[in-house]
C-alpha cells in the first residue's frame, strides 16, 4: 500500500514539474510535451531585404511590398505586383550555401522596365513626372545584388533556438540597357530619382544597404536599415532610412506599418528631403521543410 501511495506520488510529481517547465518555457506545448515550432514557420523573420531564401513552394502575397515564391530551398522568385502594371519587375534570389549555421550569402538578380509607368504618367498628364512631349526611352535594367546576413539564435536550453536577430550588409550593382533613346530627364521625385537613372539615362547605378530584422516579440516583428545611391563626385548622392513594424494578426496573416525617408542632392526636386509612408498585409502560405530529429539535435533545426 506505501508502495502504491509512493508511485501515485512520483507520477503527480512529474506530471507538474512537465506542467510548469512547459508554462515556463513559452515554446513548449503544456498538453503534449512538444515544442511549437515543429510546424510553426521559422522563416517568417527573415525579410525579403536579407540573404536567406524560402523554402520551396512558400512564399507570401504581399499587397504593396514584394511578393516571394520559393522554387526550392535555395532558389526564390519575387516581384512587386502593386507596381508591375507601372513598372515589370522580376528578382530571382539564390542561396550560395547550402546548409548555412550562422552566416547566409546569397545574389539577387533583378530584370524591369519604367517604360509603362512613364507612358501611363504622360497620357494622363502627370507633368509632374513627366513632360508631355517628351520622348520616352525603352531601357531595360539588371541588376546583382551581393547579400550576406548573420543569424543571432536563442539559447537552445530554454527555448526552441530560433533567431532573434538578423543582421544585413549587401552591395548592388545595376546597369540599363538602351533599346530606345529618349528625352526624359531625371524623374522629379524622391525614391523614383533614386532609381530612374539606371532606367532612363543608359547609366550605371550602385548602392549600399544596412539592415536589420529584430523579433521583439512573438507577434511583432521589426525590420529597417539605411541605403547610399552613387557615392560619386560625379553623380548625386542619395541617402535613405526605412523603418517597418510587422504585427501578426494570425500566424499567417500580418499587418505593416512604417515610413521610408530620402535626402538627396538632386537638381530636379524641389526639396532635398522626401518621406512616404508605409503600409502593407502580408499572407504567408506554404510550410517549412520537414526538420530531421536526433539525439544531437532534439530540436529538429534546419541548418
Amino acid at each position: 500500500m506505501n508502495n502504491l501511495r509512493f508511485a501515485s506520488a512520483l507520477i503527480a510529481l512529474v506530471v507538474c514539474a512537465i506542467d510548469a517547465s512547459a508554462q515556463f518555457n513559452i515554446d513548449l506545448d503544456s498538453s503534449k510535451g512538444q515544442r511549437r515550432s515543429a510546424s510553426k514557420r521559422d522563416d517568417i523573420l527573415w525579410h525579403s531585404e536579407a540573404a536567406n531564401t524560402q523554402y520551396s513552394h512558400a512564399g507570401n502575397i504581399s499587397l504593396l511590398t514584394d511578393s516571394r515564391f520559393g522554387l526550392n530551398d535555395r532558389l526564390e522568385l519575387s516581384t512587386f505586383l502593386a507596381f508591375d502594371f507601372f513598372q515589370p519587375n522580376i528578382a530571382a534570389k539564390y542561396r550560395w550555401n547550402a546548409k548555412p549555421k550562422q552566416w547566409f550569402v546569397s545574389s539577387k538578380v533583378n530584370l524591369g522596365n519604367a517604360y509603362p509607368g512613364m507612358k501611363f504618367a504622360q497620357d494622363h498628364d502627370k507633368t509632374d513626372y513627366i513632360d508631355t512631349i517628351a520622348k520616352i526611352p525603352v531601357v531595360g535594367e539588371i541588376g546583382h545584388e551581393l547579400i550576406v546576413s548573420r543569424r543571432f539564435n536563442r539559447d537552445v536550453n530554454c527555448s526552441d533556438g530560433s533567431e532573434w536577430l538578423i543582421l544585413t550588409a549587401s552591395l548592388g550593382t545595376y546597369w540599363g540597357i538602351d533599346i530606345k533613346s529618349g528625352t526624359v530627364s531625371q524623374i522629379p521625385k524622391h525614391f523614383l530619382a533614386n532609381r530612374s537613372m539606371v532606367l532612363i539615362d543608359n547609366n550605371f547605378l550602385c548602392s549600399l544597404k544596412l539592415w536589420a530584422d529584430w523579433q521583439m516579440f512573438n507577434w511583432m516583428h521589426l525590420h529597417g536599415g539605411m541605403r547610399f545611391h552613387h557615392w560619386s563626385e560625379k553623380k548625386s548622392f542619395a541617402y535613405e532610412l526605412q523603418a517597418e513594424g510587422e504585427v501578426f494578426l494570425t500566424t499567417t496573416m500580418s499587418a505593416r506599418l512604417g515610413f521610408a525617408f530620402s535626402a538627396a542632392n538632386y537638381k530636379s526636386t524641389k526639396q532635398s528631403c522626401g518621406i512616404i509612408p508605409i503600409a502593407d498585409f502580408t499572407y504567408y502560405f506554404g510550410k517549412k521543410k520537414s526538420n530531421e530529429r536526433s539525439l544531437f539535435n532534439p530540436n529538429g533545426t534546419l541548418y
